[in-house]
């Protein structure tokens, strides 16, 4: 059975796959440095931030603090590149 945490990991995934117009797939992210394949922009990146932030919030009945702290987790391990502009 999937836990609380681990399913809202893979909804994030999922969501931060549409960010850059691809489809999530488990078998893609079993690639090493799977997340280096993409990148997004500042703005992409803010944006999912603060779904991650909302969503995060609402499951955990979570302070945005918090929210935020566990955004910053995720993207150090997950998040896509910064595109140079």
């Amino acid at each position: 059975m999937i836990d609380k945490k681990s399913e809202f990991i893979e909804d994030a995934l999922k969501e931060m796959f549409t960010y850059v117009g691809k489809e999530y797939s488990e078998d893609f992210c079993k690639q090493d440095a799977w997340y280096t394949k993409y990148q997004w922009t500042e703005q992409q990146e803010l944006d999912f931030m603060a779904w991650f932030v909302n969503e995060y919030r609402k499951r955990f009945r979570s302070n945005k603090r918090t929210a935020k702290e566990e955004f910053g987790f995720f993207n150090l391990m997950w998040g896509w590149k910064r595109k140079k502009v």
